[in-house]
């Protein structure tokens, strides 16, 4: 079995995924640079085979061994080697029928995971599949890695001992005896614990059993003691029931006289009762005809209620209406302004549009022109005609157009070269003559030139500041923002008092507190009322329907829990009803009752009420307290079908219509609502919240426009304030130059700096026709080389209609975006005229809401006429009431007080029913004791004891032989449970069978006897053991000196030529063999053994020659116990060029059944590899590449031919 390939991916070095492949089966060489990550592969070896030591690796902990810690991105390492097991001899047990064999093992958060062929496995089985073929890398032989050598070096003897005893295998013999001394101590502490129960338990145990006879005679006793007191109480307690009994009995004929007593005075009692009644009777008649005189001047004063009512709901019916139109009014206008502001926006957008159609057809006309032209051209190049005209078509034209373009370009640079110098010598003289009054000119044109240049800069400045184009600015913009603040703070004084309006008419809906009671209360917890606590989703369709649904409810208040309320109710000011949060409770129908309503009438013709209103998630009780089962309908006839309802799939709830109407499942039918939709409290409520949503919004609204006030007041200040700065500084720089043109100097000096400006100019202009020249020199030339072309002809026709298609595609393109822009030029008109019109019907709707605000208003005025005749009316049919109703009150006193007289009696009644009821519930009561007792006597006592029923009778007379009136109960119970204790004792002493006790301790006390007997033969079989394993490793060691020394010369005389070694034994002071080796070297020529110097000690040696000796007893040692695979890591590098080449040739020449993996930075090693792995380190990790060795290919070849050869001769 050897190595096929190592895949590695995050494991130290190797951070991308790396397959190292193509292992030769024998000899294997890794090398590169120090650093590159050579001994990174061997590691991953050792990873594989289950090394857990991060030492091993040069690691602090075992994470270490992931790609630069884990900080590259990389959170795992893995290495996977393949093994190829096609040599069955060197196969692990239980997979000789692979082929191949894959191991691999993960390790990632600390943890490793082991797969072997795909299958997770534990670290165990990989373990022992090693250790099969001599790869344990618990006592790894033959893994040889750097500083190995060394360390064999400074070996003592007794260590050399010990590493040869490890590679012979004896370390099996010494785990067996080991494990049979443990079996021996094992036995030992066995015979030594039979001996202390024998001792301490068995023996004390035997002589106890003579004391149990006594304890014995005494548990007898203590039971017939036990049976004779429970027969005494049990003859005392039926004695005592039979003397409650009949004390019961005696009181049951007491109860049933103070019975036939009170039913008498009950008798009594309602005689009285029917008279008094009969009193009141003629009481309430005697008053009849008065109650109905009162009933109608009653009726009359409602009637006049009514009318009053009607009138005044619907004077404040067209108010409200007229509120309504007003705030329609308001929108319109809003909106009319808004399309304003769209129809300005859509005009420019059309105007921009119309730009852009312009352009877009002024860049299709040339494009068309381009057409025309390159069509032209194609005409000149087929037909050869053209002249000046067509100098842009052929190529000869434009070469001939480019020759007089460059002529006429030679000329302009021939005048801009003269004009250069003509201005340079003027400015030449003029800094001449003015030399020396050149410091005051100088000055003079510093300050215009300043001036100049801050004016320019205020200039920017105030172009800056400029409000951009068709943005409001300006004096006009400021006037215009001013008056849309106006507008906005009239409406915000409307909004106001219509919000006013509104809370006036909820002031029921506020919590009425105390003054300063609110302070004494944390308003966080007080949650207002009801009806502000909902949002309806469909106002106007179900208002009247969720306000006959809630009730009365909607004035209740909402709080926190009870603690709360009652500190809100210690300061309000009037009688107010609470809704705790922690207490409210609802029972909503269930959605399954809920369909089973919709599929009776349809799905549209009801709701339940909770599903129409809106509430934050807190106030989910309190909505189920409000609504409860409440099913809005759509009309009278679908609330009857649901209220009435016989099916039982739904429980019957109470309905309400769109309209108001309810309908009780009881039968309670009530008609429409009673208080106008104008009126309801839910209405103000809702029509305060959106008043106070839309003064929230103006209030925003209003903000902006001051702060769009204040910018543009500011940016007002600082134009004007820069328009003085200009003025001011032009004005100055009016003045100085003004001077500088009275003085020749100055003058002198403008010029030069004007003359300056010029020749910047004309060496621009210079700079740039040399450029032109260039670029003209360069297309004559290439014009030129084209004509001189064979086929000029058909060149220039190709190019020309390659042109010309080009021109073509373009002109379409530009065809498509022109019908585009006339697209959006009419989707903007559309747009246009649609504001325009809709501006005309908001002008119209405006019209219309005024209309009606009039007649609205001539209805109230109308109202307001009859309501004054109404309303005197009603106040004398109320006076002509309450006239009558005083004299009504005197019979209505006497009619009281005889209520209340019967009201006492019946209470006097009510008493004597309590007191007979409680008489007869004691009569109960002394029945059921006296059944309690027949049961305890007849169920209980009787049953337990039989005699007991003969004796019972005769209890308390001189016939019964227990004399119960002597006996104390508390004594006999007392007596007997000392005696049931000690009884227990007893028993917990001597067990269920004293005789059974003492024949299970014999029969323990022999089992433990010949327990100890075969404890001692088992001993005795241990040591022949111990003694057979102690010979057989003795034997096994010295065929493993005998066998290493074999090869220890071989190896060490291959390497070093006439040259030999050995291992020796060495001897105690009394001329004993020890368990110790020691290294004999020896130098010479001779071949005869007896001639060659043996060296006294290693020191003697050179440090290569004991670096061989050192690697030849190692390698000596890998012949003795073969391995399928060998790792050495540097083992030459304390050896010279020669001596490692030496080593390379005898691993590949004496190895051939093992395969071996080398690291070596040495030519003399890796030449002799069959296949060199070269191992770099490029952008952050390390790298692998392959290469065969054909020249070990052919010495292999050699060498085997050779062995052959070799063979031949020795037979």
């Amino acid at each position: 079995m050897h190595i096929k390939s190592i895949k590695l991916h995050g494991f130290k070095s190797y951070g991308t995924e790396t397959l190292i492949k193509d292992f030769n089966p024998q000899f294997n060489a890794i090398t590169g640079l120090n650093g590159c990550g050579k001994s990174n592969i061997l590691d991953a070896i050792c990873f594989v085979l289950c090394q857990n030591s991060p030492t091993q690796f040069r690691a602090d902990n075992m994470m270490d061994l992931v790609y630069k810690k884990g900080a590259g991105g990389i959170a795992f390492a893995s290495v996977s080697i393949v093994f190829d097991n096609k040599n069955k001899n060197q196969s692990p047990i239980n997979y000789k029928e692979k082929a191949t064999i894959e191991v691999e093992r993960r390790l990632a958060q600390g943890k490793s995971t082991y797969h072997i062929n795909g299958a997770k496995v534990n670290q165990n089985v990989v373990q022992d599949m090693f250790r099969s073929i001599q790869l344990n890398i618990q006592s790894p032989h033959f893994l040889i890695m750097q500083g190995r050598i060394t360390k064999v070096l400074n070996m003592k003897p007794e260590e050399i001992w010990n590493m040869v005893e490890e590679g012979a295998g004896t370390m099996v013999y010494i785990t067996k005896r080991d494990a049979t001394k443990r079996i021996m101590s094992d036995k030992e502490k066995r015979v030594m614990e039979t001996q202390n129960i024998l001792h301490q338990v068995i023996e004390p145990k035997i002589e106890t059993l003579q004391k149990t006879r006594q304890e014995e005679i005494e548990r007898n006793k203590a039971g017939r003691n036990i049976e004779k007191l429970q027969y005494n109480i049990a003859a005392k307690e039926a004695f005592d029931h039979k003397i409650h009994a009949e004390q019961i009995r005696e009181e049951r004929k007491l109860t049933k006289l103070r019975i036939t007593e009170l039913e008498t005075q009950l008798a009594e009692a309602a005689e009285q009762l029917a008279a008094k009644a009969q009193q009141i009777t003629e009481l309430e008649h005697g008053d009849t005809d008065q109650s109905a005189a009162l009933k109608v001047l009653e009726a009359a004063a409602a009637e006049a209620r009514k009318k009053w009512s009607a009138i005044k709901a619907e004077i404040d019916s067209n108010r409200s209406l007229i509120e309504e139109e007003e705030s329609a009014i308001e929108q319109c206008r809003r909106d009319i302004e808004t399309k304003k502001v769209e129809l300005v926006q859509l005009t420019e957008r059309q105007a921009k549009i119309g730009e852009d159609l312009a352009a877009a057809e002024a860049k299709k006309g040339e494009m068309e022109g381009q057409v025309l032209r390159a069509q032209q051209a194609m005409a000149v190049i087929v037909t050869g005609v053209g002249g000046r005209d067509n100098a842009d078509f052929g190529w000869k034209n434009q070469c001939t157009a480019a020759q007089e373009q460059l002529n006429e370009l030679e000329l302009r640079l021939n005048v801009v070269r003269g004009t250069l110098t003509n201005h340079r010598k003027q400015v030449a003289t003029v800094s001449q003559e003015s030399a020396s009054k050149a410091q005051s000119h100088q000055k003079m044109l510093q300050n215009i030139q300043t001036l100049e240049q801050e004016i320019a800069v205020l200039r920017e400045k105030h172009q800056s500041v400029q409000p951009a184009e068709g943005a409001a600015g300006g004096v006009d913009g400021i006037a215009a923002v001013r008056q849309e603040q106006r507008d906005l703070l009239g409406r915000k004084a409307h909004l106001e008092n219509q919000i006013g309006h509104f809370e006036n008419q909820m002031r029921s809906l506020e919590v009425p507190f105390r003054n300063g009671g609110q302070n004494r209360v944390d308003l966080s917890r007080v949650h207002g009322s009801i009806a502000k606590l909902f949002v309806i989703k469909e106002h106007e369709k179900f208002l009247t329907a969720i306000d006959g649904a809630a009730g009365g409810k909607i004035y209740q208040f909402v709080v926190d829990n009870e603690e709360v309320g009652k500190t809100v109710l210690d300061n309000v000011c009037r009688r107010v009803t609470l809704a705790p949060i922690s207490r409210a409770k609802g029972h909503p129908m269930p959605d399954a009752q809920f369909r089973a309503v919709q599929q009776l009438v349809g799905a549209n013709k009801v709701w339940r009420a909770i599903d129409c209103v809106t509430y934050e998630p807190k106030f989910r009780s309190i909505a189920e307290y409000t609504f409860g089962s409440t099913i809005i309908c759509a009309d009278i006839d679908t609330a009857n079908t649901v209220a009435y309802d016989q099916s039982g799939r739904f429980h019957r709830p109470y309905c309400v219509t769109l309209g108001g109407d309810t309908v009780h499942p009881d039968g309670l039918v009530a008609g429409g609502s009673t208080t106008s939709r104008d009126n309801m409290q839910l209405n103000h409520v809702y029509k305060h919240r959106q008043f106070v949503q839309e003064y929230d919004e103006l209030r925003v609204q209003l903000n902006a426009k001051q702060a769009q006030l204040a910018d543009l007041e500011r940016t007002e200040t600082e134009v004007q304030r820069l328009n003085a700065d200009i003025h001011q500084r032009t004005n100055q720089l009016n003045v100085l130059i003004h001077e500088a043109e009275r003085n020749q100097g100055v003058r002198n000096l403008l010029d030069a700096e004007r003359l300056k400006k010029e020749i910047q100019t004309l060496e621009t202009e210079l700079n740039d026709g040399e450029a032109r020249r260039e670029e003209l020199t360069a297309k004559i030339n290439d014009l030129k080389t084209k004509l001189s072309a064979e086929n000029a002809v058909d060149l220039e026709k190709a190019d020309a209609e390659k042109h010309e298609a080009k021109c073509r595609e373009n002109v379409r393109k530009q065809t498509e975006a022109v019908n585009k822009v006339v697209q959006r030029q009419m989707e903007c008109q559309t747009n246009i005229d649609n504001n325009l019109t809709a501006s005309h019907t908001l002008t119209q709707e405006i019209a219309d809401h005024k209309r009606r605000v009039a007649e609205y208003e001539a209805k109230i005025l109308k109202k307001q006429e009859t309501l004054a005749p109404v309303e005197a009316e009603h106040d004398q049919a109320s006076k002509r009431y309450n006239d009558h109703r005083s004299g009504v009150a005197q019979k209505s006193v006497q009619l009281q007080e005889a209520h209340a007289e019967k009201r006492n009696m019946e209470k006097d009644r009510t008493k004597l029913n309590r007191d007979l009821d409680k008489a007869k519930s004691d009569l109960d009561a002394q029945k059921n004791q006296l059944k309690a007792i027949e049961n305890r006597l007849n169920e209980e006592l009787f049953k337990e004891h039989e005699w007991l029923g003969d004796e019972y009778t005769k209890l308390g007379t001189p016939e019964s032989a227990y004399k119960v009136e002597e006996m104390n109960m508390a004594k006999m119970k007392q007596e007997l449970e000392k005696c049931l204790k000690r009884r227990k004792e007893l028993d917990r002493a001597l067990g269920q069978e004293t005789n059974c006790d003492f024949e299970n301790i014999q029969r323990q006390y022999e089992e433990l006897k010949e327990k100890n007997r075969t404890c001692h033969k088992d001993k005795e079989q241990l040591e022949n053991i111990i003694q057979n394993l102690d010979i057989k490793k003795r034997d096994l060691i010295e065929l493993a000196v005998t066998e290493v020394n074999k090869h220890f010369g071989k190896i060490f005389e291959s390497l070093l030529p006439n040259a030999n070694c050995m291992l020796e034994r060495e001897k105690d002071s009394h001329g004993n063999l020890c368990e110790a080796l020691r290294i004999r070297v020896a130098l010479g020529n001779s071949k005869t053994k007896k001639d060659w110097l043996w060296k006294e000690s290693l020191s003697e040696l050179s440090g290569g020659q004991r670096s061989l000796v050192a690697l030849s007893l190692i390698l000596a040692m890998l012949k003795m116990n073969p391995a399928p695979v060998y790792v050495l890591d540097e083992i030459d590098a304390a050896l010279d060029l020669s001596h490692t080449q030496n080593v390379g040739k005898m691993i590949r020449m004496h190895f051939k059944q093992s395969q071996f993996i080398v690291v070596s930075l040495k030519e003399g090693m890796f030449n002799n590899a069959n296949i060199v792995f070269r191992v770099g380190f490029q952008d952050g990790v390390s790298k692998v590449t392959a290469k065969v060795n054909d020249k070990a290919a052919l010495d292999d070849e050699a060498d085997d031919a050779e062995e052959d050869g070799d063979e031949e001769d020795d037979e």
